[in-house]
């Protein structure tokens, strides 16, 4: 089974940001402000929600996640993923710090940290 994200993670966590740094913050200021990843994103394989916020965190209903990630320019690219919590279900990545990849086209969600891509829908 692919894993879930947070990323489940992920979704969709980015938006021209280009921060490098933990949670996407920059002097205590969020970094994924206007983020076209963020909101409530739907996985079809699984009854998963993947919730990804403006200030670069985000939480996943299947895997008991909640998350930080950085965010990667435009609406897709390379972020790090600090998941904090998760409760192992299947396919789900235990806590720890990720290199995933992001992509979206406004409505479906393509979430990749090494597994398998992820497809989540609006």
């Amino acid at each position: 089974m692919k894993a879930a994200l947070f990323v489940t993670l992920s979704a969709t966590l980015l938006g021209g940001c280009g921060s490098d740094s933990p949670a996407g913050l920059s002097g205590g200021t969020p970094q994924c402000l206007g983020s076209a990843l963020s909101g409530t994103w739907n996985r079809q394989d699984v009854a998963d929600l993947l919730t990804l916020t403006t200030a670069c965190t985000g939480t996943s209903v299947y895997c008991g996640q909640s998350f930080s990630f950085t965010a990667p320019s435009g609406a897709g690219g390379d972020s790090t993923v600090q998941i904090q919590t998760s409760n192992n279900n299947a396919g789900c990545l235990p806590a720890g710090a990720y290199n995933c990849t992001f992509a979206t086209n406004g409505t479906q969600l393509n979430l990749n940290c090494g597994a398998g891509t992820v497809v989540y829908t609006r």
